[in-house]
């Protein structure tokens, strides 16, 4: 047998919100013994955003090899970043100044990454042929506006 509390009242408690579902029908089911020993019935308390905390670990739990798959790529670079490069706090404040921080170390992290692919030699040769790639643009851009 199942039986929908209705809503009674909303709470707050130490920051959190709560719903109170309280039993009115307790005389009536004649299931009181075996549901509570509360003299005014069954009462349920749960946050307010429950329903939806149980809607995300849910589907958290049904895409678990999303999550892994998740872990086993994106995951990878800050474990880097933390423990190669030693960046396990922001040294600066403000917003602007922590994303400012947080690309410098992304940049280190892909120029890292892009020495142990090409090597150094490879590297330099390559933005050799970018940078001067770009000053030809450049000029080239600059005798159409004259």
């Amino acid at each position: 047998m199942s039986y929908e509390l209705p809503f009674k009242w909303n709470g707050k408690q130490d920051g959190k919100e709560y719903k109170r579902y309280t039993c009115e029908a307790f005389e009536i089911c004649g299931q009181k013994e075996s549901c509570t020993s509360a003299k005014d019935g069954r009462s349920v308390i749960r946050l307010k955003d429950e329903e939806v905390i149980e809607q995300i670990t849910e589907n958290t739990r049904r895409q678990s090899n999303i999550y892994k798959q998740r872990a086993a790529i994106v995951e990878h670079p800050f474990g880097t970043m933390k423990r190669h490069l030693g960046y396990t706090y922001f040294l600066t404040r403000g917003l602007v100044s922590v994303g400012t921080e947080t690309n410098l170390i992304c940049l280190a992290y892909n120029l890292k990454r892009m020495i142990k692919i090409n090597g150094v030699k490879e590297l330099i040769r390559l933005f050799r042929d970018r940078a001067h790639s770009k000053s030809n643009m450049h000029d080239v851009y600059l005798s159409k506006i004259a």
